[in-house]
């Protein structure tokens, strides 16, 4: 997975908050075209369309959704929460070995070492699937 950058300019944060507003209020359609547009201003954030994806899957319940946009995330940023919530759309969605890979990934990156339990308990619900 190839990485064009690892932090996100102060810019890309604040036009990712201000995207991400209209999620809260339960104005999806308003914060999609936010993050869409922030997508084509910053195509190279990682963070955007993490959070982006965020919003899909846990205002929306869109897995299918939120997925595309996890691993763009994961692609252009690597990053275990990334790559461990693709997986984890990938298991909502039934995709099992597919899952694992991505969650396999994510057991590989030490940027995030309080995720271990989450990623092992995943894990186990993906084998049980």
């Amino acid at each position: 997975m190839k990485t064009t950058k690892n932090r996100p300019s102060k810019r890309e944060i604040k036009v990712s908050k201000a995207a991400m507003r209209p999620f809260f209020l339960k104005n999806f359609d308003e914060g999609k075209e936010l993050y869409l547009k922030a997508i084509e201003k910053y195509p190279q954030s990682g963070l955007i369309y993490y959070e982006f994806a965020r919003m899909l899957l846990f205002f929306q319940h869109t897995p299918a959704e939120a997925l595309p946009n996890f691993i763009k995330a994961a692609e252009l940023t690597p990053k275990a929460t990334y790559d461990f919530y693709a997986a984890k759309c990938l298991y909502y969605l039934k995709q099992y070995p597919e899952a694992m890979k991505y969650l396999e990934v994510a057991e590989t990156k030490n940027d995030f070492p309080q995720m271990k339990d989450d990623i092992a308990e995943l894990g186990k619900l993906i084998q049980l699937g």
